[in-house]
């Protein structure tokens, strides 16, 4: 069954993950995807993590050297295998972490709210 979110909704399950989430410190929030890049900065004013940017394009659009060393989050809104790739390419941070408000079952992260099949953001509608 698909699960359909207003902005109400979507506010209370991102508390929820940025509850999960706090006992991580990341230097960076980044956004994955068109609903990362509207979660990243609202995650980010929760954990009070000043650095955020998003990626909707190759990974490239970064410089190495500004996340060598650095503590990643990666945020998406409903995580697959194909927004899950893109992890490798933070090789060179210092630690990576994932969260994602909804994820399918065979993904693992380390931070989500609930597993879903199929979601509708506000965004979507």
């Amino acid at each position: 069954m698909k699960k359909f979110l207003d902005w109400a909704a979507l506010e209370n399950e991102l508390n929820v993950l940025a509850e999960r989430t706090r006992e991580f410190t990341p230097d960076w929030i980044i956004g994955i995807g068109k609903g990362g890049m509207v979660l990243a900065p609202l995650l980010a004013s929760r954990l009070q993590v000043e650095k955020v940017a998003s990626i909707t394009t190759p990974i490239q659009q970064f410089s190495e050297d500004s996340l060598n060393d650095a503590n990643i989050l990666l945020v998406a809104a409903f995580l697959t295998q194909d927004t899950q790739n893109i992890i490798s390419k933070f090789r060179k941070a210092k630690k990576v972490k994932v969260s994602s408000i909804y994820i399918k079952d065979r993904i693992t992260v380390d931070y989500y709210v609930a597993k879903v099949e199929e979601v509708s953001f506000p965004w979507d509608h």
